[in-house]
């Protein structure tokens, strides 16, 4: 799950919003499968910084 930090974050949401339904599971099941929290929040800030590229994961 997204820490509270991603709802300071609406323009990466929407863009999120309209990814593909594939490219929507690639971001949530990379930080999903992390075993640790530190790769959980390595992952999170990996998959914002794309997003605010306005890039797909």
């Amino acid at each position: 799950m997204w820490p509270p930090r991603s709802r300071e974050l609406p323009r990466h949401a929407l863009f999120f919003d309209g990814l593909s339904n594939s490219n929507k599971s690639r971001v949530v099941l990379s930080v999903e499968g992390a075993k640790t929290e530190e790769t959980r929040l390595r992952r999170i800030d990996k998959a914002v910084q794309a997003l605010s590229e306005g890039k797909a994961i």
